[in-house]
């Protein structure tokens, strides 16, 4: 959770935009507090409320990935400038987001840090997936991206968690191969 020092993170949620607005005029409210918790919160029509007032904001698209909202995601992509980091996926997919996992991978154009290599980003995301149980991020990515797993405690990670279905997949379709 934030803190909003000024008036509160309950009273936030119940203000308009209207409201909102307001406060970060008259110096009440931080701007980049707001945008973050618009951002978390899936408040979309406050971030495009908002955007004129932002400059480029690197890591949007991180929150935004990490919390599975995909139409912002879509959004801020269509209608700004920022470009995102591979850290991106793997926030989504560690969080089982799988359209935001799809619509980040086909857009990999975007990330701005590629000299890490999409493969590294791809075996992050493919790993964070195993460890937190969500196999069918793990599928779509093995069978939807050229990447060969390279994590080589990838099963002791899903076992470690008690992701059985992982685990079984994994060693029937990966390891035995």
């Amino acid at each position: 959770m934030i803190y909003f020092p000024f008036i509160g993170f309950e009273r936030l949620n119940a203000m308009t935009f209207d409201e909102l607005h307001k406060e970060i005029i008259n110096g009440n409210l931080n701007i980049g507090e707001v945008w973050c918790w618009a951002l978390k919160s899936n408040k979309l029509d406050f971030i495009k409320g908002l955007s004129s007032m932002v400059e480029e904001c690197p890591g949007i698209i991180e929150i935004a990935a990490e919390h599975g909202h995909l139409e912002m995601i879509e959004w801020i992509y269509n209608n700004r400038k920022e470009y995102y980091t591979g850290r991106a996926i793997s926030l989504a997919a560690a969080n089982g987001h799988l359209k935001v996992v799809e619509f980040l991978y086909n857009n990999l154009s975007h990330i701005s840090n590629l000299n890490f290599g999409v493969e590294n980003h791809i075996n992050n995301a493919i790993s964070f997936a195993a460890k937190n149980g969500h196999l069918d991020v793990v599928k779509w990515l093995y069978y939807n991206t050229d990447v060969i797993i390279g994590d080589p405690f990838i099963v002791e990670k899903a076992k470690f968690y008690n992701h059985t279905k992982v685990v079984n997949w994994l060693e029937n379709e990966v390891c035995g191969r």
